[in-house]
């Protein structure tokens, strides 16, 4: 199972070669903050970018992303 700093290095190493055009996340209160401003990074470019969260529903972070 990846950790948040094998995504992040993920991240990093597709964001100039990302092959789809929108970015569709679900249950987006479990993602790490840096990893969603990176999805957001690479839909700049390229097309829709939808975030789905519920913030009572926390389950891999203690609060809510300031982002969301």
């Amino acid at each position: 199972m990846p950790d948040d700093n094998d995504i992040t290095a993920y991240l990093y190493e597709v964001i100039d070669n990302w092959k789809c055009q929108h970015i569709v996340i679900d249950e987006g209160q479990d993602f790490h903050e840096e990893h969603l401003d990176l999805l957001f990074a690479i839909k700049e470019c390229r097309g829709s970018f939808y975030v789905f969260y519920d913030e009572k529903q926390l389950v891999q972070r203690q609060k809510i992303q300031e982002c969301l």
